[in-house]
């Protein structure tokens, strides 16, 4: 308050998204695909290689967008890596 105006302080938050569409066709492209594709990856124990190309595909020549759904899949295999490393150091 002491700092910035009333009308900042005292407005609602506001929420705020991450360029992670144009990120994911750029610099984070290289590492997202191999996370998502690498062979013998636990995600891909439950979800079929194809169908995830499929939907990076389709993301990267935005035809449609499927940011998303990348981010999703992203999130779903670092869960997975995430668990089958704890699995193995219990």
């Amino acid at each position: 308050e002491q700092y910035l105006p009333a009308e900042i302080v005292h407005r609602p938050k506001k929420g705020f998204l991450l360029p992670f569409s144009e990120w994911s066709r750029t610099i984070w492209k290289t590492r997202i695909e191999e996370q998502l594709l690498e062979r013998g990856a636990p995600h891909l124990a439950y979800l079929e290689r194809s169908g995830i190309e499929k939907i990076w595909n389709a993301h990267q020549r935005q035809q449609p967008d499927q940011f998303r759904q990348v981010f999703f899949l992203v999130m779903f295999a670092q869960w997975m890596r995430w668990l089958s490393i704890e699995r193995t150091v219990d």
